[in-house]
């Protein structure tokens, strides 16, 4: 389906908001996103403080070249030099069924958000169904603080 990427949402680690968890998920469109902040600031800090957040889920986070500062950066340059051109990506855009929430592009939908605007129209397929609640597989959400 075609949609502006401005309409995409994405995951987004945030610190804890409870005393048991120590990480905690939200959902939030690209332009309040990590990365499009990042590249809109130009601020390295703002990728680097958010990965520290994704690392207490996955600590492995920067083995993956592409999810090191550094692969934005490139990604970003390339778009900007190069235009998108969607074939060159590994995989294809998705979302979870029945959503706008990214199931795999956030990167590039930061970078597409950033270079041509909210507005611009980008192809995404679906990916993998969500669960009876509504939730991503594997997306544990904390979304009401625990009480102890």
């Amino acid at each position: 389906m075609k949609i502006p990427v401005g309409e995409l949402k994405v995951s987004v680690y945030i610190d804890v908001r409870c005393n048991k968890h120590t990480w905690d998920l939200i959902y939030k469109p690209v332009i309040e996103c990590p990365y499009y902040l990042t590249l809109d600031k130009g601020e390295r800090g703002i990728h680097d403080n958010y990965v520290s957040v994704i690392k207490k889920r996955h600590p492995n986070w920067e083995d993956s070249p592409s999810n090191r500062y550094e692969s934005l950066m490139e990604l970003y340059c390339d778009i900007k030099k190069n235009g998108y051109i969607p074939e060159k990506a590994e995989a294809p855009m998705k979302v979870w069924i029945g959503t706008t929430v990214l199931e795999d592009g956030h990167h590039r939908a930061a970078v597409l958000c950033k270079l041509y605007g909210p507005q611009y129209m980008i192809n995404v397929e679906d990916g993998s169904p969500v669960q009876d609640n509504g939730l991503p597989p594997d997306h544990y959400l904390c979304s009401n603080p625990c009480k102890e």
